[in-house]
């Protein structure tokens, strides 16, 4: 595939052919079972992130490489068969995972309809933190454990958006739609992507109470990007206790809150200027956006405007309060 966003469908009738179509995936695949071999992958490529449903008529065994630069997450959708990843079957408490780079081998079951999510390393460090990705490079995972409705809440999503970009291809290219597709993405993975976390990390609900408002009041000053990992040591907290604590309180993941944080106040800031003291470009850098493409996409989607015309409106002329109201 090339390096820009994009919508592809690909039907072939020769698994020969598939193999060389899989780029980047450096894979060989045989047909395992007897019929005609069909296969269907609707595949879309949003901000680096690769990501494909493929369903199938026959079994196919595949052995080979995840890509190098991606991670990969993959299993099936709801009330289909499950492949078998490296020897495991996936459900929907099992979701197939692998570093880049690293041999794998996979089973895909008679009419198998499932999904492949490859995302780029330095993403997943940008978002995930050095110590996140890095445990999970030296791992030696194959499936990571998840919920019903945390795997549920994944597939879901990446195959609803994989069929209407697939519908309309001019979605691939709308900056709106392609940061909300990251960013929820990432989300979704965030409720899986732990390797460090056991049981006793989850604390007590006031614990978790506690976790979270001091992770807010933590966050009041922060003008960077930061890892879940880090405001989790700040505050004194696991990771894990953290994300909990801010599914339970907001119902988005941390990531998502500090995010908004920091684009909440480079919207004040905007709002606050005359549009001479400051410049976008200046108040989004002071607040840690350093991709003006992808800042400009998420302010729009948040505020229903571009930050340029924040910047020119007047914040509304205060009035003398209560003594207007009475007149005097």
């Amino acid at each position: 595939m090339s390096t820009q966003n994009s919508a592809t469908r690909i039907d072939t009738n020769d698994v020969a052919e598939l193999s060389d179509l899989m780029r980047p995936w450096d894979v060989v695949l045989r047909q395992a079972s007897p019929g005609q071999f069909h296969s269907r992958i609707d595949a879309i490529q949003v901000n680096g992130i690769i990501a494909y449903r493929e369903r199938q008529a026959v079994r196919e065994l595949g052995t080979g490489a995840t890509p190098a630069g991606y991670f990969l997450f993959g299993g099936p959708l709801p009330g289909c068969a499950h492949p078998q990843w490296c020897g495991s079957p996936l459900n929907g408490q099992r979701l197939g995972f692998s570093a880049p780079g690293r041999q794998v081998d996979f089973i895909v079951p008679d009419a198998a309809d499932h999904l492949v999510v490859l995302v780029p390393t330095e993403l997943m460090r940008h978002y995930f933190g050095d110590e996140t990705i890095d445990t999970a490079l030296t791992s030696n995972h194959h499936t990571l454990a998840s919920s019903h409705q945390d795997n549920f809440n994944l597939v879901a999503y990446v195959a609803q958006n994989i069929d209407r970009t697939i519908a309309d291809p001019a979605m691939a290219t709308d900056r709106l739609e392609c940061a909300a597709f990251e960013s929820q993405l990432l989300d979704r993975l965030a409720a899986i992507f732990d390797f460090s976390a056991t049981d006793r990390d989850l604390a007590t609900p006031r614990q978790r109470r506690a976790a979270f408002l001091r992770a807010v009041e933590y966050s009041e000053g922060i003008n960077r990007h930061i890892t879940v990992p880090e405001l989790a040591t700040a505050i004194g907290a696991s990771s894990r206790t953290v994300r909990r604590a801010f599914e339970e309180s907001l119902g988005v993941s941390p990531q998502k809150f500090l995010r908004r944080q920091r684009m909440q106040r480079t919207h004040d800031e905007l709002l606050k200027c005359n549009g001479e003291s400051t410049t976008v470009t200046q108040a989004a850098t002071r607040w840690g956006f350093s991709e003006l493409g992808r800042f400009a996409a998420e302010y729009t989607s948040y505020f229903g405007e571009y930050p340029s015309q924040t910047l020119k409106r007047r914040q509304s002329k205060v009035s003398g309060g209560i003594a207007d109201i009475r007149g005097v």
